[in-house]
């Protein structure tokens, strides 16, 4: 098939794609209508169609152009332009493949504690292709590094196992792991509490409460569990010997817990909540309240990106290209 009649198919392609993107999703929506387009078949479809399209552009001034180097010879400039949409036809096929083998996802893994990947992944997105390699994950060890009173790193140490076989990669802020095709990069942490309620004839509450990390640096969450109610636990990660504690304290150095029983009505919570160092134990209204224990728990994304090689390739085949047709253009 000739350039110009290739060049000529791939528009006439997408042209249709693009009818038909708009009148499925815009159109007439109809059961689309709740769909994302970019999470859907259709954009994949996109991306190639862009990708061949622009391939066939190139390979038609490829061809014109081999045919004016016989007669007034080459021209970098020009030869710049077609590396600089080879460059993007690789990063758009590189979105393709992604978008189409690829997927992401969340999980939170407290310190000492394993899970089965994928099963325990939540909010999970993945291509129409994409087939899952199953192994465990767990949070041996997290840490907080300090730089004087400042947190300097957040510094993970990950067991991956498969096959009864373990190996550990340590994963830093902006610095993830990879671990079979899947990158696990550190996104947030926070503190579990262990804490015991009893009343005069039961055990409440025998667990590890995960707390969660507010942006304005305090750590509190609420639960609710059965013969207790609803109730909100505060973590201090520095308890002073006197006075109030650090609210906005980091390293737990004298951590402890505030909790308090909300009631009914629309105030909130009621005053007067136990302040419970680490170690000890405080009253509840009949409730005896013992703080036992505290870790880390972390949040990580998870993430495959199949196409990533051809996107890197792509950006510096467009760089050059665009610094060749700049260079020389005269």
């Amino acid at each position: 098939m000739k350039t110009g009649n290739l060049a000529k198919l791939a528009l006439g392609l997408m042209l249709a794609l693009l009818f038909g993107i708009l009148t499925d999703f815009y159109i007439f929506p109809g059961k689309n209508q709740a769909r994302l387009f970019f999470r859907s078949g259709l954009m994949v479809a996109l991306l190639f169609g862009l990708a061949a399209s622009l391939l066939a552009c190139n390979l038609t001034r490829v061809s014109v152009m081999s045919r004016q180097a016989k007669i007034t010879g080459s021209n970098t400039a020009k030869r710049g332009s077609v590396i600089f949409h080879l460059g993007l036809v690789l990063i758009l096929f590189g979105f393709g493949i992604s978008a189409l083998f690829g997927m992401k996802g969340r999980v939170m893994i407290p310190e000492g504690v394993a899970v089965r990947f994928p099963s325990e992944i939540s909010s999970v997105e993945t291509g129409k292709l994409h087939s899952f390699e199953e192994y465990t994950v767990g949070l041996n060890e997290m840490e907080l590094v300090r730089e004087g009173e400042n947190i300097g790193q957040v510094r993970s140490h990950v067991d991956f196992i498969t096959n009864g076989q373990s190996g550990r990669r340590v994963i830093e802020i902006n610095r993830p792991a990879k671990f079979r095709g899947y990158y696990w990069r550190s996104m947030n942490w926070g503190y579990s509490v262990h804490l015991i309620i009893k009343s005069e004839d039961m055990t409440v509450l025998d667990n590890f409460l995960n707390i969660a990390t507010h942006r304005d640096g305090l750590y509190y969450d609420r639960y609710s569990v059965p013969d207790l109610g609803e109730f909100q636990v505060r973590f201090y990660a520095n308890m002073p010997v006197q006075g109030k504690p650090a609210e906005k304290a980091v390293f737990p150095d004298r951590p402890a817990v505030e909790i308090k029983l909300l009631s009914s009505d629309t105030s909130g919570a009621e005053p007067g909540g136990p302040i419970i160092p680490l170690g000890q134990t405080g009253k509840l209204g009949n409730y005896t309240v013992s703080f036992s224990e505290h870790r880390f728990w972390e949040e990580f994304d998870v993430s495959s990106d199949p196409g990533e090689s051809f996107i890197f390739l792509g950006s510096i085949l467009a760089v050059a290209g665009l610094f060749l047709r700049v260079v020389f253009r005269g």
